[in-house]
């Protein structure tokens, strides 16, 4: 009889213990319930609101500039252009079938570009006039360390120089790097300009700069002081007959310097 009444005792502990756990459980489930209830729900149309919600737009801020001395700047590209044949011909610099508002800063121009620059604005001591691969000397001939060559490419364009670049467009179709020092070929004079780059407008968004310009021509430049005079960088203003077309410089400062990302004809 003592063992039943013991085991008894054990059932109705059991059963209490089973209650609670069961009684813990519920009311466990509720606040769980409750505090699911009290939680912000976010719609089906909240959710696609906010995935639809757009990035705010930066606007280009006009900037203010001196456009005598922007235009000293273009003359020299110019020149560049001439002298490195980085332009299409001696005249109107681009040909009317690139004005179509795609960028010309194609790999080959990009070289050319690196190529006109760097002869004037690398370290002297790196610029090997007259010198060609052969070592003979040769007036128009020309060789830069193409250690240093690499470097300002990279400054100007902010990208490496292609492994894979054909240097024979820069006038060697043999031994055009050699020795660790590229050869090319560059005009020596008798180039005057017939155009002129002259800036319109400047603008930036965030870090990206773009320069909008018009190219004005003037077929008679050479032998009408009137014409060459609006040629000059000091001269902003022209005639509306004398713009051939129109050029947009895109570039982005990069440790206060001018990095060139693409050049736009239309």
């Amino acid at each position: 009889m003592k063992n039943k009444n013991i085991g008894l005792i054990i059932l109705v502990l059991l059963a209490l213990c089973a209650s609670g756990m069961l009684g813990w459980y519920i009311g466990k489930q509720q606040v769980l319930k409750e505090e699911e209830d009290n939680t912000p729900k976010v719609t089906e149309n909240e959710k696609k609101e906010e995935e639809e919600t757009p990035v705010p737009e930066v606007k280009p801020v006009a900037v203010d500039f001196n456009k005598v001395s922007v235009n000293e700047d273009l003359n020299y590209l110019v020149q560049v252009f001439l002298y490195g044949y980085v332009g299409d011909n001696s005249e109107t610099i681009i040909l009317e079938s690139r004005r179509n508002n795609t960028n010309i800063l194609d790999a080959k121009t990009k070289l050319k570009m690196a190529w006109a620059f760097g002869s004037k604005e690398i370290d002297k001591s790196k610029v090997y006039y007259e010198a060609t691969p052969d070592g003979e000397g040769a007036t128009g001939s020309l060789g830069i360390d193409f250690t240093a060559f690499k470097e300002y490419y990279k400054t100007i364009f902010g990208e490496e120089l292609p492994s894979n670049t054909d240097y024979s467009v820069l006038g060697y179709d043999k031994d055009s790097l050699k020795n660790n020092v590229l050869y090319g070929i560059m005009a020596t004079g008798g180039l005057e300009p017939l155009i002129a780059f002259k800036a319109v407008s400047l603008t930036q968004t965030g870090n990206v700069y773009e320069l909008k310009t018009d190219a004005i021509y003037f077929e008679d430049a050479l032998d009408n002081e009137k014409s060459a005079a609006y040629l000059e960088a000091s001269n902003i203003t022209y005639p509306e007959s004398s713009i051939l077309y129109h050029v947009t410089f895109t570039y982005e400062k990069v440790n206060n310097v001018n990095v060139l990302k693409s050049i736009v004809a239309y």
